[in-house]
């Protein structure tokens, strides 16, 4: 049932060209976007929109992220609590479909489509 992806016909079709395609651009937009917003020559990079105002925020070097940054929206209505809320639950939902993938195929044969959950109380047991 598994593809052999050590097949030409495999990567020489249409939808593989239309996913790189798609990957590629996409790519190479946010290398654009990093170049223009955040390379050292940007008149944005030190915040004060090109301008030479005495309350302009220092410059820095490009990429610096500090400690507090790594945890802030940058949309100031959000509050901080919601984000730890989805990112919580997200966490909760993504482990609990990895422990799913991780049990249905190790153990192939003993969960099939008539009886999952007899299975799972079997290895409780």
């Amino acid at each position: 049932m598994a593809v052999d992806t050590t097949q030409p016909e495999y990567w020489l079709n249409w939808r593989f060209l239309l996913c790189a395609l798609w990957v590629y651009s996409c790519m190479a937009l946010a290398f654009f976007l990093i170049k223009k917003y955040e390379g050292a020559s940007s008149p944005d990079s030190n915040g004060d929109d090109g301008g030479d105002r005495e309350e302009a925020l220092p410059r820095v070097r490009p990429g610096v992220v500090y400690l507090e940054d790594c945890w802030k929206t940058c949309l100031e209505g959000i509050h901080p609590g919601w984000l730890l809320a989805f990112r919580v639950v997200a966490f909760f939902v993504l482990a609990s479909l990895l422990v799913v993938d991780i049990i249905t195929e190790r153990f192939p044969l003993a969960c099939d489509a008539t009886c999952p959950a007899s299975f799972l109380v079997s290895m409780l047991n």
